[in-house]
């Protein structure tokens, strides 16, 4: 009788003790973790505000290699979605908002309990010392909060401090690759244009060395018949051999004698205002996306144009230079 008079108090105290706990533990459980990685800004956020990159440093995935996780929705936009399940968890995740370098997502939690809550990512600093922060708040039934005191919130400080970890260490191994530009690619008609031009097969390597004083013997033959700016005609890219076919041209209003006339008649196609340097990285990404747009919409052999709209010798920063990219018709 001792005994079980002894287990009664026990419970009574526990019980009560526990009801305490409940009382005094706020509903809402908030917790953030913040860490500073070194590597570029925009391939740190890249990793935290698309659901697909996140599973690259997931502390739920290292936890449950069982988690079978299914993404939908645009990347690292409002409505893309990430849906997991394994033996004992399942839920999903929601984008809700994207506004600068901050991140808001929806979480329904369904098994092992029902419930909701609410998560944030966010970046700030400087290139070199990024601070990727993480959070996480939700509310807590009365009689789950002493729950949450006891083993909730060690439990989420625990994996959003893992999870840092592991993005910090994916970042700075090198796996991570910088986001793709976004472009905007528009349909438009090229007007009829007649091109002074001097046309060669060249090395790819070959090409500075080759455009410099084309374009200045271009220029110096059409004199006053020049109507634009410098352009460049490629009727061939092969990446294979290193090779390209390609035209330094000037659109003109007549014949230029000495140099060879290209006349490109009213075509249909598409542009890319392409900003920023002449490098090979910059103008690859910029020929990728609207090759990739062009042949989507059934053109796949183009006429591809380059227009030099603002160049070094109206502007000395080269990330404000601007090149029109055509894919035409022929």
């Amino acid at each position: 009788m001792k005994v079980l008079r002894f287990l009664l108090i026990l419970i009574i105290i526990l019980f009560v003790g526990y009801i305490i706990l409940c009382i005094a533990t706020p509903a809402q459980m908030t917790v953030v973790k913040s860490t500073t990685i070194n590597a570029p800004k925009n391939v740190v956020w890249n990793q935290m505000v698309d659901l697909e990159n996140q599973q690259n440093w997931s502390p739920w995935k290292e936890m449950d290699p069982s988690i079978k996780t299914t993404i939908t929705g645009p990347a690292g936009q409002v409505g893309q979605k990430s849906s997991w399940t394994s033996e004992s968890n399942m839920g999903e995740m929601t984008i809700s908002t994207v506004e600068g370098d901050s991140m808001r997502y929806d979480l329904h939690f369904v098994k092992p309990f029902e419930g909701k809550a609410v998560g944030w990512v966010t970046v700030s600093g400087e290139d070199g010392a990024v601070v990727a922060t993480n959070g996480y708040s939700g509310e807590s039934s009365f009689w789950m909060r002493g729950m949450s005191a006891l083993f909730g919130k060690r439990m989420m400080e625990k994996m959003l401090g893992r999870g840092l970890e592991l993005l910090k260490e994916y970042v700075e191994s090198g796996k991570a690759k910088a986001p793709a530009p976004a472009y905007t690619i528009e349909e438009v008609t090229f007007p009829a244009t007649s091109f002074a031009t001097i046309r060669k097969t060249l090395k790819v390597n070959e090409m500075d060395s080759f455009f410099g004083p084309s374009l200045k013997a271009i220029a110096t033959a059409a004199g006053s018949q020049m109507r634009g700016p410098a352009y460049t005609i490629t009727y061939k890219w092969d990446e294979t051999s290193g090779e390209t076919d390609l035209a330094a041209a000037f659109p003109v209003t007549g014949p230029v004698k000495g140099m060879t006339m290209v006349d490109i008649p009213e075509s249909k196609g598409y542009k890319l205002v392409l900003v920023g340097p002449y490098t090979m990285e910059n103008f690859k990404n910029g020929h990728t996306a609207i090759e990739k747009h062009a042949s989507e919409k059934g053109l796949t052999n183009p006429l591809r144009l380059e227009e030099y709209i603002i160049g070094p010798e109206q502007e000395q920063d080269s990330n404000k230079w601007v090149t029109n990219i055509y894919y035409l018709y022929q």
